[in-house]
């Protein structure tokens, strides 16, 4: 399973004293999504103690092109598989023990959000595609929005989701899921709306709310 890469932050929360609420979650960082589409994992030196990442695809235009025409990939693949199972551990290892089972959330893995997701993919070049290629970035989006429903929905039948909230990081928010656009920071707002924002609320409607 790779349980090197399990958040252990429920014990550091117990350490510090810090009061947040105590939750873990499948920690293979952001590559998850990439890799479920065959981007290659890309791994620092052990001692370097960071998390997995991936490469962008080579000839991301062309390779972009039939991604679009395969669809929806398996979830149960490389790093999607990995953060998966992990969570299936953790869930058979808190049952035996109802009072850690109803103490310590299991929130769901680092998954990003779609525009996010497509730039790991595409790599930097993506930003010039949305004026280049406009129509294929949205069908890139278009896919990698159902990868993530579809992915979720096979999270969710491992680790249920709580009512009404979820948890990342100690905090409790509304709604079910995290989205994380780190890209959308290089982007205008007119773009944002464009790019982002549908592809953002799709799956805010899909799970009832969330957070970004």
């Amino acid at each position: 399973v790779g349980s090197t890469y399990a958040s252990t932050t429920a014990e550091q929360a117990l350490e510090q004293g810090s009061g947040a609420i105590l939750h873990v979650r499948s920690n293979y960082g952001t590559g998850i999504m990439p890799s479920l589409f065959g981007a290659e994992v890309f791994m620092m030196e052990r001692s370097l103690d960071t998390l997995p990442t991936t490469r962008p695809l080579t000839q991301p235009l062309s390779a972009v092109r039939r991604l679009v025409d395969k669809g929806v990939p398996e979830t149960w693949v490389s790093l999607g598989a990995r953060a998966l199972e992990m969570g299936r551990y953790y869930r058979d290892l808190f049952r035996p023990y109802p009072r850690i089972d109803r103490a310590v959330r299991i929130y769901h893995p680092d998954m990003q959000g779609p525009m996010d997701i497509c730039e790991l993919l595409w790599g930097s070049s993506l930003f010039l595609a949305i004026l280049d290629e406009p129509d294929l970035v949205k069908a890139l989006l278009e896919l990698v929005t159902d990868t993530y429903i579809r992915f979720m929905r096979a999270w969710e039948a491992i680790v249920p989701p709580a009512r009404d909230y979820t948890t990342h990081w100690g905090l409790l928010l509304r709604g079910s899921i995290m989205l994380r656009e780190d890209s959308a920071m290089n982007l205008s707002p007119e773009t944002f709306g464009e790019f982002i924002e549908p592809y953002n609320q799709r799956l805010l409607d899909e799970f009832g709310g969330g957070a970004t």
